[in-house]
């Protein structure tokens, strides 16, 4: 699993889903699951 990513988008992430965990590159779904963060950076 790749772990690590660029500022870029750990920021894009981090203002868009209150909930992204950078350590994981995950995010607290709607439905209670946790996703993956799919930024364009």
């Amino acid at each position: 699993m790749e772990q690590h990513h660029g500022n870029a988008h750990v920021g894009g992430c981090l203002s868009r889903y209150r909930s992204y965990k950078p350590n994981t590159d995950t995010f607290l779904g709607y439905d209670g699951r946790h996703n993956p963060c799919n930024s364009p950076f």
